[in-house]
């Protein structure tokens, strides 16, 4: 009898800190979704004059050696406004920029 009460103490310790563990893990993602979304709250109410709480950095990747300078020199006969679009930036009306058309 001492066995068997032994294994079901120790069934129901497991059970309960499973329970606990578990427990314990939704707490920690609900407090880092908290400060998460505080922080996104915060950078887009208080930090105006930034960019913004992220940065996306973009790079061309060109065939060919790197001296070659002249890429897309063939498009040089076409006008300028056929090879660049003008984007009007969202955030200032006045800022413009000449983006390359993707053909």
């Amino acid at each position: 009898m001492p066995n068997t009460l032994r294994y079901i103490l120790w069934t129901i310790f497991s059970l309960g800190m499973l329970v606990i563990a578990v427990m314990a893990f939704w707490v920690f993602l609900i407090i880092l979704g908290v400060i998460i979304i505080a922080r996104l709250i915060y950078f887009k109410l208080f930090k105006k004059g930034t960019k913004g709480a992220f940065t996306v950095h973009t790079y061309t990747m060109r065939p060919g050696s790197k001296n070659n300078f002249h890429y897309n020199q063939d498009s040089n006969a076409k006008s300028k406004d056929q090879e660049y679009t003008t984007v009007i930036d969202a955030d200032d009306m006045d800022k413009e920029y000449k983006i390359p058309k993707i053909k």
